[in-house]
């Protein structure tokens, strides 16, 4: 950037979402950091970021792998590191932020399907069950690959305790990092 002695990023989600809380996290053991987070208001809206990235307009930028990996294939963007706890398959040479030095950096997308609370068993047992067998079908397997997404088998029961451990986990971001809630 135009500033010398400064790191700016953009995250592409809304303030608060993990790619802004990915930099407030670091920001505090980056030295010269300044974070010049801008909203997002759609996923639609990453582009511009993406692109303001591989143009040098900003440093830095914390995004998701489906949305990043053309970027970096075409090497329009190189890959720092990863912000799960493990090396990303698809990047091997990328270290993880743990291995960077920030020991207790963990921030990975995932997605669920949830239903209201007091659905019947009769109702969760199948319904998981088919999400189970769309995810493992080739064609699906494939196109999840395609996008860096990964689909681990979980039951509801661990899906329930991923959901309840993210959110003590972001309790304790926003409290340790002085986020406010709007």
């Amino acid at each position: 950037s135009n500033n010398c002695g400064t790191v700016s990023s953009r995250s592409q989600t809304d303030i608060g979402g993990s790619r802004s809380v990915s930099f407030l996290i670091t920001g505090g053991n980056i030295p010269t950091a300044r974070n010049a987070d801008v909203p997002r208001r759609s996923m639609a809206a990453r582009l511009p970021s993406l692109l303001a990235t591989s143009a040098s307009q900003i440093d830095m930028n914390f995004d998701a792998m489906p949305s990043v990996m053309p970027f970096l294939k075409s090497g329009r963007l190189r890959a720092l590191a990863v912000t799960t706890p493990e090396r990303d398959p698809e990047l091997p040479d990328v270290p993880t932020m743990s291995e960077l030095g920030f020991k207790t950096f963990d921030i990975t997308n995932w997605y669920g399907v949830v239903a209201p609370a007091g659905t019947p068993a009769a109702v969760i047992g199948p319904s998981h069950d088919a999400i189970q067998r769309i995810l493992s079908t080739p064609e699906v397997s494939r196109k999840l690959a395609e996008l860096s997404v990964r689909s681990p088998v979980m039951s509801t029961e661990q899906f329930t305790q991923l959901m309840r451990a993210e959110a003590t986990k972001y309790q304790g971001i926003v409290k340790r990092t002085g986020i406010a809630v709007e």
